[in-house]
């Protein structure tokens, strides 16, 4: 696999054994982490902001990515990306689901591309749909698409079966 994505709540980002355990288990199983991406996906406010940085601090600097999921609705806002050291941010669908015929959305999309860029941060749009949305991303400048328009969900065992048969071909 080359990328695994697990979500962490913003209550698990306050245990401040969580870093050391998630390491501990990364050496113990041999996990290269930087296949790992946490994303930080409640719409809520970190209840202890200040672990919360620390946990996500240790996590990147083990060579983990650190997604914002969720982005630019709720809590996971720009303000966010001020104070938590992410690699990614994730734009909700709420600004994906009617970019072809929303130029407001568009706006939206796009300054959120532009604030990535300058920050070096990679982009991840949810919710695309179509081949339509997708180019549109793409002339935004947005690096990854996720949603049914780019690959309808499989169960895991039949995505690792047909990318073992692909290897050995």
């Amino acid at each position: 696999i080359n990328r695994c994505a697990i979500n962490l709540t913003a209550k698990s980002l306050g245990n401040d054994g969580l870093s050391d355990y998630v390491l501990a288990l990364a050496n113990k199983y041999q996990i290269p982490l930087g296949r790992i991406c946490f994303e930080i996906t409640e719409s809520a406010a970190l209840e202890n902001e200040a672990q919360a940085i620390a946990t996500v601090e240790a996590l990147k600097e083990a060579g983990c990515n650190i997604a914002l999921d969720d982005f630019g609705t709720g809590y996971a806002s720009f303000a966010y990306l001020r104070r938590i050291p992410v690699t990614v941010l994730k734009i909700d669908g709420e600004f994906i689901r009617h970019l072809p015929t929303n130029p407001t959305d568009q706006l939206i999309v796009q300054s959120i591309s532009l604030v990535a860029q300058n920050m070096s941060l990679v982009t991840v749009a949810e919710y695309v749909e179509t081949e339509e949305h997708a180019a549109l991303l793409q002339d935004l400048g947005i690096n990854y698409a996720q949603g049914f328009g780019m690959a309808k969900p499989i169960p895991l065992f039949q995505h690792i079966a047909a990318m073992n048969a692909s290897v050995k071909m």
